[in-house]
Order: structure tokens, then sequence, then C-alpha cells
């Protein structure tokens, strides 16, 4: 594996909360005030609207036209073609939006409830008043029902009927939820430095515990096979083929410098993720060359363009290139072969 010279560095205005790719291969990027900006190595950053309702999250529909934003005083549906608002809802904290497959339909985390919007911005169903504020979302491979974390666990409800969710419980705060691509697993980033694995069937739920740092990303592969979890200045990879992690020692992923700050798995090949940490390196691995309990080294260390944190990490569809974001506004696209 190579990497040639890093395209497009720029230094942005803006530090980022959220990015993601949108049509035309730009990528959109919210900061925490709601500010709107797109940025291409061609062209650089440019910015694009600023939001009343502050950014906390940023989904882009599969196309790549539309912006679902959430913030700290609630949601917004923007039109990144003609670049302008289709809707918006005020008055609640907003901490996540999550598209379904189709992109016919967006799921926003909206105080203690969820809603469903259409692509018109018409909201369509609201649902659930959990415990506490909804955290994270993430729609079931079914595309009828959705994982919802809020305090005291996961609930999974219906998007197309009106009935009980069903509860996954666990006394604590979740932060962060990854549902596997056959559904038959959901797990739990978590406040309290663990790690909760539920089964999706049935009540089994699994514990990984005594991180020194609360969990806030946990991302399955494009298999299903593996999960890589921060908390650690070690990025933790659980193997979950056949009966799943329990009784398994992890891969380990080491000497990240204030942990893992940014995890991508590749979009088409199992076991190979992308990190970035604390002091702006950027490390590719392939898991499934790794050994469990044993420190692994990495494919490629690719060169550092800034000792900022990194933020965000996304691969294009082919896997063939990756842009890095810092958290001082640094942001590059690398070519991978």
């Amino acid at each position: 594996m190579q990497t040639l010279e890093a395209t497009g560095f720029e230094l942005m205005p803006v530090s980022p909360v959220a990015m993601a790719r949108a049509a035309g291969g730009s990528i959109v990027i919210l900061d925490a005030d709601g500010g709107l900006g797109s940025w291409s190595p061609a062209i650089g950053y440019l910015k694009i609207a600023d939001l009343d309702s502050g950014g906390t999250d940023l989904a882009v529909n599969p196309s790549g036209t539309l912006a679902a934003i959430a913030g700290s005083d609630g949601f917004v549906l923007y039109d990144l073609v003609k670049e302008e608002l289709v809707s918006e809802v005020r008055g609640q904290w907003s901490s996540r939006a999550t598209w379904n497959r189709e992109g016919s339909v967006v799921g926003v985390a909206y105080g203690r409830k969820v809603k469903l919007f259409s692509v018109d911005g018409t909201c369509i169903r609201t649902a659930g008043d959990f415990a506490s504020t909804v955290m994270d979302l993430s729609w079931l491979p079914d595309q009828e029902n959705i994982a919802v974390a809020s305090f005291g666990g996961v609930s999974i409800m219906s998007t197309v009927e009106d009935s009980e969710p069903i509860r996954k419980e666990f006394v604590g705060s979740l932060l962060c939820l990854a549902v596997s691509p056959a559904a038959d697993w959901i797990v739990s980033g978590n406040q309290d430095c663990s790690l909760q694995v539920f089964k999706t069937k049935d009540s089994t739920r699994l514990e990984m515990e005594g991180f020194p740092r609360k969990v806030t990303d946990a991302q399955f592969d494009v298999s299903g096979l593996w999960l890589a979890n921060n908390g650690a200045d070690e990025v933790t990879v659980w193997d979950f083929k056949g009966k799943g992690p329990k009784g398994r020692t992890p891969r380990i992923l080491p000497k990240h410098v204030s942990g893992g700050t940014a995890l991508a798995w590749h979009p088409t090949k199992a076991g190979v993720i992308a990190t970035g940490d604390g002091v702006g390196m950027v490390r590719i691995w392939n898991v499934v060359q790794g050994a469990p309990g044993k420190p692994m080294p990495p494919m490629k260390r690719l060169e550092s363009h800034s000792s900022s944190e990194v933020r965000f990490i996304l691969w294009d569809l082919a896997g063939a290139q990756i842009v890095v974001c810092h958290a001082d506004g640094s942001i590059y696209q690398e070519t991978i072969q």
C-alpha cells in the first residue's frame, strides 16, 4: 500500500463538528455555531449558510443533495443543490440525524423524542417519550425499526406502526450506537467507560468494561464481523464472528496519542480501518492480520499534515481516497493504493 502526496490542503476558518460526502465529490462541513460549508480539493472551502439552530450533527442523503442538520435549538433540512432551507423545527436539543437506506426518510433525535421527516421536510411521525435526551439513532437493516440510545438502555422502535418499543435495559448514560449489518447485535458506548453489547432477538447482554475513558465511538465494519471502539489510547477491535465476542480477547491497535479520535472502516474491504489520534497521526490497519491481545503494526502510516486532533476521516465509495479533517480546520485528501 502506498500513499501519494496530499491534495487540496487547506486551513479552513472553522473547527468541524460533523462532515459528510455530498454530490459531485464535495465534502459538507458543519461547525458548532451552525455554519454550513463545502470543501473539495479543486475549489477549497466555501461557506454555504449560517443556521441559527446551531450544529451538533450532520447527515447527507444517499444522493448527496439534502443535508439534515441537528443542532442545539432544533433541526434543519437544507437543499445542497439549490442552497436553500427546506424546513426547520426549533425549540429542542437535537443530537443526531440519520437517513434510511433509500434516502426517503430522515430520523432525528429531538429532545426526548424521535421525529421522522420526509424529503420535503414534512414531519410524518413523532414517537417516544424517553427517560432522557435521545443521544443516538441507528436504522435497523429492515428499515422499519430504529435503535434509540437514551439513559436506561437501548430501545427498538417501529417507524411504521404505533407499538411499545422493545427495551434493552442498561442503567447508565449511552453516548453512541452501532447496529451490525445483519441486525443481530446492537452495541452502545457509554459514559461509564464501557461497551454494552445486546443481542437483538433475545435478552443477551454482554459488557466490556475498564476503558480509561468514556466510549464515544463504536462502529461495525462492512462485514459485521469486526467492531472497533475508542475509549483508550489503543483502539480496540472485537471479533463478532459466530456467537460474538463473549470470552474473546480483542485485537489492539496501539500508539494513539490521546486515544482514537477518528475511526473509519473501509467501505468494501472487511477488517480494514483508518484511525486518527490526538496529535494528528493517521494510520491504516488490517485487523484480520492481527492476533488477539497483541498490539499490531499498521499497514500504513500517513504523513501528518497537522499536529491538531484528527476529527474526521472519510473514505470515498471505492475505498481509493480518504479525506482527513483536523480540529484546527486543516483538511486534505489522500490517495490510497
